[in-house]
């Protein structure tokens, strides 16, 4: 329900060259809501189209007011349309004056990933951390079990794309596996959610500084970035305030893909990762012993135990 009860609302805006944080009056109106935006974003206001929700719907206010329409904590996406010829569709230069940030869209060389430090956002190590990783990054509302379901369905709605050979498994098998809470994701979710989002997913190992970006050729316009340690994944994300992450940003961002990078080569200094090659896990349900991943996939194949941990 939107917030009728504040005055001021706090609302996330994410556009070309970015993401930030706005606070506005519950009473304004749409232009109103457009200026704000174009001091954050540096786009005239009269060249803004805004979009809330998934799948994304034009916002339009018409006569009612912010607080009619939006809640605390929305998130809005801008898109550029072409400028309109009358004069009040845009706003005079002077009053996105110097608070238009250094990655205004006419800078094309800026990137928004100078205004912060890439940070590692750790997640439970709960055989659901590649899908807790992604909601962080995609700033999703969608619970652990809602992601999984979403790629089930995926599988079963494409027989002959997701077949025996592709995953291993029978389709049908497939969809029961990923549903359960101790199955750990991989490349083929990343996939799939990168695809169903419409936005990449670039899972950085540390040990070996690959980056696997899923989703690239796709033409998403967005992407996000995860730590991969040989058995976990971690959130990136650009730290710009104490209390606001960037997590989203173009494809084109290649600042923001080097400064992602340097978080994964720390951490591959410091040897902070697991060697798949040689690593041991316990099997959670029996208890049994493993070392490396052909022992730990064959116990599974074999017991349908699904549970491992360190040590």
């Amino acid at each position: 329900m939107p917030v009728m009860s504040r005055d001021i609302l706090k609302l996330r805006v994410r556009y070309p060259n970015g993401q930030s944080e706005i606070q506005v009056e519950s009473h304004w109106n749409e232009e109103e809501l457009h200026r704000a935006i174009a001091r954050v974003t540096g786009i005239a206001a009269g060249c803004i189209k805004l979009k809330i929700g998934f799948p994304p719907k034009t916002l339009e206010l018409g006569v009612g007011t912010v607080g009619e329409i939006l809640s605390h904590g929305d998130m809005l996406t801008v898109e550029t349309v072409a400028k309109e010829e009358k004069e009040k569709s845009s706003i005079p230069r002077d009053d996105i004056g110097e608070s238009a940030p250094q990655n205004s869209p006419v800078e094309a060389e800026s990137s928004i990933a100078s205004q912060g430090t890439f940070v590692r956002r750790r997640v439970p190590d709960d055989n659901s951390c590649l899908f807790r990783s992604v909601s962080i990054v995609l700033q999703l509302s969608h619970s652990v079990d809602s992601l999984r379901l979403i790629i089930a369905e995926t599988v079963g709605g494409n027989p002959a794309l997701y077949n025996d050979v592709f995953l291993g498994k029978s389709n049908a098998e497939y969809q029961r596996w990923i549903t359960e809470p101790n199955t750990w994701g991989g490349a083929i979710e990343l996939s799939i959610l990168s695809s169903y989002f419409r936005t990449e997913l670039a899972a950085i190992d540390i040990q070996s500084l690959r980056t696997d970006c899923y989703g690239e050729g796709q033409n998403f316009s967005m992407r996000g970035y995860l730590l991969y340690d040989g058995i976990h994944y971690d959130a990136l994300a650009l730290q710009i305030a104490e209390d606001l992450d960037v997590t989203l940003f173009p494809t084109t961002d290649r600042t923001a893909h080097e400064a992602a990078r340097i978080v994964a080569e720390d951490a591959n200094h410091r040897k902070d990762y697991t060697d798949t090659s040689e690593f041991s896990l316990r099997c959670g349900h029996c208890g049994a012993h493993f070392k490396g991943h052909r022992e730990i996939e064959a116990h599974a194949q074999a017991t349908g135990h699904l549970n491992f941990r360190e040590g």
